[in-house]
């Protein structure tokens, strides 16, 4: 036996390493609160469109305005999406956290969630059973109301919270009504 840079094998012989030889991955947009509700979508590419269908869906099955946490991804900041913000205002309500901040934002626990107790620990063989997994763990997830929680237990997540509250108090916002109505949702997406 001889050891090469990349693998073992027997002297003579091109060493093997089975392997569908694909590359494929799941694109994801998920939101989460508080409360453990948890939505998804899975997508074949992240676009403003596909943003805004996530965004009517989330405000057709809630009753309350929705304050919504994202992250800066480009599909995020285009005029597009900032007219249809505009024209729901009333029901959704949009905060970005700052650049380069992953530890504020609690979908990113859910992010590894997926990562560590699904695509680590099953090997699909192409994208249909990839997707097929990804459906099922997250469907199990949504039914968990107590895990989704849980990914806001993180110091800074809450904070991430508090600074939202302090930034809508400063905005005139009845500090009782938002309290009543603090189901924060985090989007992401899992690539």
């Amino acid at each position: 036996m001889w050891r090469d840079a990349c693998a073992w094998g027997a002297w003579g012989e091109t060493p093997v390493v089975k392997a569908t030889g694909q590359r494929f991955s799941p694109n994801m947009i998920s939101a989460i609160s508080n409360k453990g509700h948890l939505q998804f979508m899975l997508v074949d590419k992240f676009k403003a469109d596909v943003f805004i269908d996530f965004m009517k869906r989330m405000i057709r099955y809630s009753k309350e305005k929705i304050f919504l946490i994202i992250d800066g991804h480009p599909a995020r900041k285009t005029k597009k999406l900032k007219a249809w913000l505009a024209a729901h205002k009333d029901r959704i309500e949009v905060f970005f956290i700052p650049p380069y901040s992953p530890e504020l934002n609690a979908q990113e626990y859910l992010n590894q969630d997926v990562k560590t107790n699904l695509i680590g620990k099953r090997r699909p063989l192409n994208k249909a059973a990839m997707r097929s997994n990804v459906e099922s763990f997250m469907n199990e997830r949504k039914n968990n109301k107590k895990q989704v929680q849980k990914y806001f237990h993180a110091p800074h997540c809450q904070i991430c919270s508090v600074m939202i509250l302090i930034r809508l108090n400063n905005q005139t916002i009845n500090k009782s009504k938002i309290e009543s109505n603090s189901q924060q949702l985090l989007p992401s997406l899992f690539l």
